[in-house]
């Protein structure tokens, strides 16, 4: 045979395992697909291998050629055992990205549930749905909706992270949200509205508003940054703001369909009326609020700061924050938002004051 195969100069392929080659499709059985890959035996892709390339191998033509991989250069009966997942892979992403781009509708099975929303399987991925992406009958279901087949619409991917978000609701109540991106139109920057409270997060809260709209009234959704819950220093939102509050906000940003609101900016800014309430030689009590090399932030007001310098602040004197102070005013700037202050001290007079 080896003189035979000699005469003809056909070389027969070795292989070892991890290795990629290319690989001709021939046929397929009930769990084992079988390639051409041009070495003594044919090779297969059966069982598990099988099983996580099943889409793409269903959708192969006899001649096809495909990317794999050596999982056993020699099984016991001789075959070359391959896997497919990389081409498999290639191919769902390409699968996926294109639907998202044609905002084609994809059943996906939900496999768990969390406080954040649904974890769903889509072919051999895992996709996730967040809670603002539920219309109200799954959003009901809570753990009963695990093992549901459901119709979604991809809204983000991110194949390097191998991240993929969902929207049931934009297949479920894809009408109500055409009346939200009409309303969602109608809205600019600097509008205020009364809403209501509807999630707390560690970055802030959404907050719903209700948008007249020729005769009905949309309700929809904008989100509230930590930063702008409150002129006073907020760490967390949960400290300030909670489920079923109803709140004054003011529209800062219209973009892409989504909102951003400001609850501070809806009303007024403590430093309009600062130069009317603080004087120089005034003395006042504050927090500390944060330590740096060059002194100590107190707050004196929410949203009102002042700064006493590392000379106004005796050698032997310890500041942290948190501490509550007693200060006199240097100086207001209106302009800067910014006040110098000095330490008073309770048994000499406060350093540098005259």
């Amino acid at each position: 045979m080896e003189d035979l195969l000699a005469s003809t100069g056909y070389k027969i392929k070795s292989f070892t395992k991890g290795q990629k080659i290319n690989a001709k499709f021939l046929r397929m059985s009930a769990r084992t697909a079988v390639f051409d890959i041009g070495g003594k035996s044919e090779g297969l892709v059966r069982e598990g291998n099988f099983l996580e390339a099943k889409n793409l191998i269903e959708n192969l033509k006899a001649g096809d050629e495909i990317a794999a991989m050596v999982m056993e250069p020699e099984s016991r009966d001789g075959a070359t055992l391959l896997s497919l997942r990389g081409a498999a892979q290639d191919d769902f992403w390409k699968k996926i990205k294109k639907a998202q781009e044609e905002g084609k509708v994809i059943e996906v099975i939900v496999k768990s549930v969390n406080p954040h929303g649904l974890v769903a399987a889509l072919e051999n991925e895992t996709a996730f749905i967040p809670n603002s992406q539920l219309g109200a009958v799954l959003t009901k279901m809570g753990e009963g909706a695990v093992g549901k087949h459901v119709k979604t619409k991809i809204i983000d991917l991110d194949e390097g992270n191998l991240r993929i978000v969902l929207s049931e609701k934009a297949v479920s109540e894809a009408d109500s949200l055409k009346d939200v991106d009409k309303a969602l139109k109608s809205i600019s920057v600097g509008d205020k509205f009364k809403g209501v409270v509807t999630t707390v997060t560690n970055f802030g809260a959404f907050v719903q508003i209700t948008v007249p709209m020729d005769d009905k009234k949309v309700e929809v959704e904008g989100l509230v940054h930590v930063s702008e819950l409150s002129w006073a220093k907020t760490a967390r939102a949960e400290d300030v703001i909670a489920v079923g509050d109803k709140v004054d906000v003011k529209v800062i940003g219209v973009e892409h369909n989504k909102l951003s609101f400001s609850m501070k900016q809806a009303g007024a800014d403590p430093w309009e009326t600062a130069t009317e309430k603080y004087h120089p030689d005034d003395k006042i009590t504050g927090t500390i609020v944060r330590v740096s090399d060059f002194g100590a932030f107190v707050e004196v007001a929410p949203g009102v700061e002042g700064l006493i310098h590392i000379t106004k602040i005796p050698p032997a004197t310890a500041l942290k924050e948190g501490q509550k102070v007693n200060c006199y005013i240097e100086e207001v700037d209106k302009k800067e938002k910014r006040l110098s202050l000095g330490l008073l001290v309770t048994s000499a007079k406060p350093v540098g004051y005259k």
